[in-house]
């Protein structure tokens, strides 16, 4: 028999049981074909699967609160059980689009005082 390795469809493609990824030309999509239904909840594997970045970023980004996550664990003082819903997934995403740098206007450079003496 098979090596049980990868379940696959009906059609025989493994790739279809594999969680959405984005494609690596064009960085990260959320289109509606590639991300899970939005009642759907997603685990830490699964969102940083679909990030392409290890699973101890994605927990480092829900504990210091930029990723928004519930703690579905049995025990509030155990081990956190976190998931993250879509719709927190794209305001993350959103939030971190990356453009052109803002445009900061300085101020002229003061001239020197006329009859201004350094005594040091």
């Amino acid at each position: 028999m098979g090596s049980g390795r990868g379940v696959s469809s009906v059609n025989g493609d493994k790739d279809a049981c594999r969680p959405p990824t984005a494609d690596a030309d064009a960085g990260v999509t959320f289109d509606d074909a590639r991300m899970p239904g939005t009642d759907r909840m997603m685990t830490p594997p699964e969102v940083a699967r679909l990030l392409k970045v290890k699973p101890h970023k994605i927990l480092a980004w829900i504990q210091s609160g930029e990723l928004r996550a519930i703690n579905v664990a049995a025990k509030l003082g155990g081990r956190p059980r976190y998931r993250v819903t879509v719709e927190d997934l794209r305001a993350f995403t959103s939030g971190r689009v990356v453009g052109p740098p803002p445009t900061v206007k300085r101020s002229p450079r003061r001239s020197k005082r006329d009859g201004f003496k350094n005594y040091f």
